[in-house]
């Protein structure tokens, strides 16, 4: 969940805990920026395993609930996107 706390400052929720970055790409192909944010718990009281959230963007600054990918090692501290064949997509 993205919620507005001012025009210009906005706080992103439910992506995981101790959140570490925010990495910006359209990664379903649609021309909306979308985001990646990788956390070093999937939980607060759980670090165990980190999480990589990804939000869709909705066109308008605005992202859809995050989708959590969880994995096996703690403290995911960032993410890049590349368009790595270089057609043009991040997909």
């Amino acid at each position: 969940m993205v919620t507005e706390l001012s025009s210009q400052l906005f706080l992103i929720t439910a992506a995981g805990y101790y959140s570490r970055s925010v990495t910006v790409a359209d990664l379903n192909g649609d021309g909306k920026p979308d985001l990646i944010v990788t956390s070093q718990c999937n939980n607060s009281s759980n670090c165990d395993l980190g999480s990589v959230g990804v939000l869709l963007g909705n066109g308008d600054g605005t992202f859809q609930s995050a989708s959590s990918y969880f994995n096996r090692r703690p403290k995911r501290l960032s993410a890049a996107a590349a368009d790595v064949n270089g057609d043009g997509k991040w997909t």
